[in-house]
């Protein structure tokens, strides 16, 4: 990878116990290799707490409302250069994207700020899905999540349980 960024621990108030980060784990393990997945470097615990280092996929693609709204997003200069000068690039690097994770996970909140583009245009979804329970991959992981050690998650699912 050319650049890591720091280790992210998000915001707190919104971990759930560690839960949300662990999540965002599974997601980038689950699908390294494919189109618009950055590439998990490391993670760790650090109390209970998630810790993640992923490959710098570049800077969001743009700024939408926080929270749910209906304010539309506001895309930047360079995605709308890229979507002006090389749209069938840009449209094939989105698809691709999407290919990789639409099938096993759920993404129930699509802001411009949740996918990065880097400098060859290609696209990333940066905030992991929620995993899809009907899928073999969402079963697996709630199976899992009962039997994992405590991490400050005193039993609550969290992010699992949607």
């Amino acid at each position: 990878p050319e650049d890591a960024n720091d280790g992210w621990t998000g915001d707190a108030r919104h971990d759930q116990g560690g839960g949300v980060l662990y999540l965002e784990m599974v997601y980038l393990e689950a699908l390294r290799g494919r189109p618009g997945i950055p590439e998990l470097l490391g993670a760790w615990w650090d109390g209970p707490h998630v810790v993640l280092v992923v490959a710098d996929g570049g800077e969001a693609i743009g700024e939408g409302p926080s929270g749910v709204g209906t304010a539309p997003n506001v895309m930047t200069a360079a995605f709308d250069a890229r979507a002006r000068n090389q749209p069938l690039a840009l449209a094939r690097s989105i698809l691709e994207c999407f290919g990789s994770w639409a099938l096993d996970f759920l993404q129930d909140d699509l802001k411009a700020q949740q996918f990065t583009m880097d400098a060859h245009g290609t696209v990333f979804m940066v905030d992991g899905p929620k995993v899809a329970p009907d899928r073999p991959l969402g079963r697996a992981i709630h199976e899992a999540w009962g039997k994992k050690v405590d991490h400050g998650s005193k039993g609550d699912h969290g992010a699992l349980d949607g």
